[in-house]
């Protein structure tokens, strides 16, 4: 995909963007998907240059395994988390992430409805500059159907 991004607030300014992301992915047998990716492409960019390679498998109906290693800006990461579906609506997930010298440790919880999704994730640094630092998140995300 190709990406321009513009951003225009009273603290930040204004910034725009213009990059290029690929990804492809394939199942290698029932439940397990290789993917791979490279983000922020184009070298002018400020955004570091990212390549992914990852392994998902659905062990369950309602569990995912998740297996991810690359590089971001020439520098070795890996990751690894579960997500497990509680009931219909209800999705819970836990992971481990390192670059470099960071260490990070995450819950998530996500509400799923029609078209919609709601989640709130939870970060803690376990090791690196920001050790300790404890982080939150929320997004939202709405399917506009296409006519």
């Amino acid at each position: 995909s190709v990406r321009y991004l513009r951003r225009n607030s009273e603290l930040g300014g204004e910034e725009s963007d213009f990059n290029l992301d690929v990804s492809a992915a394939g199942r290698l047998a029932e439940g397990v998907v290789l993917a791979a990716s490279g983000r922020h492409l184009i070298p002018e960019s400020d955004a570091p240059m990212r390549l992914e390679l990852g392994l998902y498998w659905s062990a369950l109906p309602n569990f995912l395994l998740a297996l991810d290693g690359g590089l971001e800006d020439g520098e070795a990461m890996a990751a690894a988390g579960v997500d497990l579906g509680l009931a219909e609506v209800l999705r819970v997930r836990g992971g481990y992430r390192s670059q470099g010298e960071e260490q990070r440790l995450g819950l998530g919880l996500g509400l799923l409805g029609e078209g919609t999704r709601l989640d709130y994730a939870v970060e803690i640094a376990t090791a690196g500059a920001e050790d300790g630092v404890l982080s939150h998140r929320i997004a939202l995300f709405v399917a506009v159907p296409s006519q």
